[in-house]
């Protein structure tokens, strides 16, 4: 069985997120490197939370409410989508999986809690 998926940001929302919100803070580099360490060695994305500890949980993203759907459109990507929860923290990391080739599409790293943002929801 295949291990491991590469990395892309070619569908990463850069307009909407910077990337550069999320270098600036250290506690999100930390995070978003256990990720792209993860990723090397995932077989999926189960294994991404239990085996590497990425995020408190992982979640896909269904069309089910008005917030859903809103960021399934801002993402605008084919697939599943899938959200990172890292628990008490503003934190947010949305991607994408695709088998063949193993790639793991990053779309957004929301450091500032504007996807499923509770009381602050657009």
């Amino acid at each position: 069985m295949s291990t491991g998926f590469v990395p892309c940001f070619r569908h990463y929302r850069f307009d909407r997120y910077p990337i550069d919100a999320a270098l600036a803070d250290r506690t999100c580099r930390r995070k978003l490197a256990a990720l792209l360490t993860g990723m090397l060695e995932a077989q999926g994305v189960g294994d991404l939370c239990q085996r590497f500890g990425v995020g408190k949980s992982i979640v896909p993203i269904r069309p089910t409410d008005a917030e859903s759907k809103r960021i399934i459109a801002q993402a605008d990507y084919p697939g599943q989508i899938y959200r990172i929860d890292y628990g008490n923290t503003p934190l947010r990391i949305l991607f994408g999986i695709q088998n063949e080739p193993r790639i793991i599409h990053l779309l957004m790293v929301d450091t500032q809690h504007e996807t499923y943002s509770g009381k602050n929801r657009r």
